[in-house]
């Protein structure tokens, strides 16, 4: 059974239209020009070249019997005889039992596999949504090392916009046999490196720092108290001060030895310094003394140098490959360094201090370490940018590992998914494979017992009959008197007769006759029994009105309450047939109808579900099209004169041409209107021979003046409003 018509690109469907349904009866209705031809087309030709963007489903497996003008231009136009319809006799009891058996175990066997695919199709679909969610994860790739600044996104050249791509190119990526080392945004500095770096010279390398220049941190001088000889008239007295650092910075300082004798004291200001206590001070600071100074002078300016030659920040942090842990430890020595200068600065100005520095010399080792480490990145990328496009590869190969290792539980989880697709698949197609088989088999049975029973006289027959029914006796059909396998025409006087003989309505009511028998039989004695859908193509648009309750019969006996009948489209034109295959019943019309309408305007044709009240009449369905100022122009003028012929000639009894005599609609702005309404025929678009003069509103303001001039305004004003 087909569930989805999907028509597009193709005649009048310039944008995509779709019919859905899930009903074995299936009624379209349209006016002549919106596109239901196109479709019955779609169904007897999908694969032709017109309806490449097309598609349908639901129709496997099954036959498609189309009537429409190609069946009978085929059958009745191109041929003086047509082939006979092999219908089962019921002479043979035997052959019949076997087909019943072979229809019943194919029957079986159909159903089996359609159990199948409905089992295989929800599995599928529920591993198919499982792999979706699992490519979806991994496309987590592309969302985070794409777009914007990324760095990264020349890795994923070629796979961007593709998912399935990524996720392919991930799988048959090797997983690492040990986690990477390095992280994405290592990558991604890299690659910023080389990227910056293209065009410029290499990068420099950077200066370590030189721990032996800081010896003197361990300089005993540090733990000694420098102070006077202890053989010295004052130095026990000094002693006892404790303090020769302040009678030092006195007797160096504040003394101007260059006066006259006694000396004013610089710490009580009386003129108590006398020649001998000069003597006696500078016995107190001796040479060794001021050796032991001198040597301290030479450590502080020493250790000044050193800590002034240590290279400044900035040099380290000018390099692309600083870091935060170097520019820690280098604060951190700069900080002891400055502690120790103080240190020094104060064992200089108070040589009797004794005091320890702290060491540098582990933390310039751990400098120079993260220097040395600093200098090889440099000789790599050196090297790389000498070969950058090499490089750029290395980066991308690395990417990939490092995502394939990052990924690999949704890897294995999709080579999982993808393992129990391939295996449902083939599972599938074996079981399938199986049930063709033998549904195969119950054909070749029933194709063998057939030819025991079958022939064309019952066709014959019960075609007669129905010509019979509907009046027409003129002419009958019989075997052609040269093969039992086709038709001739053969006239009341017995004389054999042409089928182009026939007028348009005869070959038309013929045709349809000879389609239903076809429906239920088969041109070629050896067919194989199939599904059947059929579709009809407006059967009564050459057939006068005396033969629309036929028709609607016909094809309520044969079609709609036939058990052989899978699905059947009956598409028309005509609002009074389409009302009278409706089923009239609410409940059993939801339960096996489906209502459908084409509708074409300037945007092209469109198929909509239909309810049962929605086009009560042809009337309102022209109401609907000239309230529709996208329709045609031509249809629009036309629907007009239809409007006015329906309700003057059905309501008023009198001819409409009356009403252009009143003076309101002899105004000149209304005498386009006035000529379109007064042809004599509005059958064909063509009356309306000059477009340009058409206007949307002069034309509907004509057709509420003719309503409003009758005294029917209020009727205007309603059906103006249908939709």
């Amino acid at each position: 059974m087909i569930t989805k018509i999907v028509i597009h690109g193709t005649c009048t469907f310039t944008n995509q239209s779709t019919l859905e349904t899930t009903k074995k009866i299936n009624l379209i209705y349209g006016l002549n020009g919106s596109g239901k031809s196109t479709v019955c087309r779609l169904l007897r030709d999908a694969g032709g070249q017109e309806f490449e963007k097309c598609s349908i489903e639901g129709n496997e497996g099954t036959k498609v019997l189309v009537f429409n003008d190609a069946f009978i231009r085929e059958q009745f136009y191109e041929a003086d005889a047509i082939r006979g319809i092999f219908s089962l006799s019921k002479q043979n009891k035997e052959a019949e039992r076997r087909i019943a058996s072979a229809n019943a175990t194919k029957s079986e066997g159909l159903e089996l596999k359609d159990g199948i695919a409905a089992t295989y199709k929800e599995a599928r679909t529920r591993l198919e949504s499982e792999r979706a969610e699992i490519v979806d994860g991994i496309f987590g790739i592309k969302r985070s090392h794409a777009g914007g600044d990324r760095l990264l996104e020349f890795c994923l050249e070629g796979v961007m916009g593709n998912k399935e791509k990524l996720a392919d190119r991930l799988s048959g990526t090797s997983k690492p046999a040990t986690e990477p080392s390095y992280t994405a945004k290592d990558l991604q500095e890299e690659t910023r490196r080389l990227r910056a770096s293209q065009g410029k010279p290499p990068e420099q390398a950077v200066r370590e720092i030189h721990a032996a220049e800081f010896s003197g941190e361990d300089s005993p001088l540090l733990q000694t108290a420098i102070v006077g000889t202890q053989n010295s008239t004052f130095a026990r007295a000094i002693n006892e001060l404790g303090n020769s650092d302040w009678v030092r910075q006195g007797f160096d300082s504040y003394l101007n030895k260059s006066n006259p004798i006694p000396l004013a004291c610089p710490f009580c200001q009386e003129a108590t310094i006398t020649q001998q206590i000069l003597g006696y001070l500078g016995q107190y600071f001796d040479k060794a003394y001021e050796n032991q100074l001198a040597d301290l002078r030479e450590l502080h300016r020493s250790y000044k140098s050193a800590r002034e030659a240590v290279p400044p920040i900035v040099e380290y942090q000018a390099s692309m490959f600083y870091s935060d842990s170097l520019g820690a430890l280098y604060a951190q020595l700069e900080s002891t360094l400055q502690k120790n200068q103080a240190a020094l600065d104060r064992k200089l100005e108070s040589p009797s201090t004794v005091l320890g520095l702290e060491k540098t010399c582990d933390l310039i080792s751990a400098i120079n370490a993260s220097i040395s480490s600093v200098n090889r990145q440099v000789d790599a990328h050196n090297a790389k940018l000498r070969d950058a496009t090499s490089a750029l590869d290395d980066i991308k190969r690395r990417f990939w590992e490092l995502m394939r290792w990052q990924y690999d539980a949704s890897i294995v989880l999709l080579q999982s998914t993808n393992h129990k697709l391939v295996e449902l698949d083939r599972s599938y197609a074996t079981d399938i494979q199986q049930v063709d088989e033998k549904v195969k088999a119950c054909d070749a049975e029933i194709v063998q017992a057939q030819k025991d029973v079958i022939n064309t006289d019952e066709a014959i027959l019960k075609i007669n009959a129905e010509l019979v029914k509907m009046g027409i006796a003129d002419f009958t059909i019989a075997k052609h008197e040269r093969s039992d396998h086709l038709y001739e025409l053969k006239r009341e006087s017995g004389r054999t007769g042409d089928f182009k003989t026939l007028s348009e309505g005869e070959k038309m009511v013929i045709a349809l006759l000879y389609f239903c028998e076809l429906c239920m039989g088969r041109q070629d004695p050896e067919e194989a029994p199939q599904k059947r859908i059929v579709v009809l193509d407006d059967p009564i648009s050459s057939l006068s009105h005396i033969f629309v309750f036929n028709v609607g019969r016909l094809v309520w006996n044969h079609f709609f309450r036939n058990n052989g009948i899978d699905q059947i489209f009956v598409f028309t034109h005509s609002l009074y047939f389409f009302y009278e295959l409706t089923e009239i019943d609410k409940e059993r019309r939801a339960a096996s109808q489906s209502l459908f309408r084409i509708v074409k305007n300037a945007n092209g044709s469109q198929i909509s579900p239909m309810s049962y009240e929605e086009i009560q009449n042809d009337y309102h369905s022209y109401w609907q099209i000239i309230n529709d100022r996208s329709a045609h122009a031509a249809l629009i003028a036309n629907c007009m004169r239809n409007i006015l012929e329906y309700f003057f000639g059905f309501v008023e009894k009198t001819s409409f041409n009356n009403v252009f005599q009143k003076p309101v609609l002899q105004a000149p702005h209304l005498q386009a209107f006035s000529r379109y309404m007064n042809r004599e025929s509005h059958s064909f678009g063509q009356n309306v021979f000059d477009l340009k003069e058409f206007d949307y509103e002069i034309f509907r303001d004509g057709l509420k003046q003719v309503f409003e001039q009758c005294g029917y305004l209020e009727h205007y004003k309603k059906m103006a409003r249908i939709e």
